[in-house]
């Protein structure tokens, strides 16, 4: 079975879950760009949900295709996102950690 959700990045760099989160990092207010290549057939429903669990953006992407958001956050500190899509039989969900520094 091939990977619904073939890559992700983050302000234009491969995001890793390993990576330390102050190399995506942004100020206060400054605008983080979230990219992700999708592949297979059909539609995907995709959403950025934050950890207390609200939809920030939710949006169908036409198979292959690419999802792609901007959003601001204006309180410094470490916040956690989750990118999550489905598509018929396959799921995906992966935490984005954002480190917002204060505003320049």
């Amino acid at each position: 079975m091939s990977k619904l959700v073939r890559s992700i990045r983050l302000n234009d760099l491969d995001y890793h879950p390993n990576r330390s989160p102050r190399t995506y990092g942004r100020p206060a207010g400054a605008a983080f760009r979230i990219q992700a290549e999708l592949a297979g057939g059909g539609t995907a429903h995709v959403e950025l949900v934050d950890a207390a669990g609200h939809v920030l953006h939710a949006t169908s992407v036409a198979l292959p295709g690419e999802y792609r958001h901007e959003l601001s956050i204006g309180s410094a500190g470490a916040h956690r996102l989750t990118l999550k899509a489905r598509a018929t039989n396959k799921h995906f969900s992966q935490d984005l950690h954002l480190d917002v520094g204060h505003p320049e």
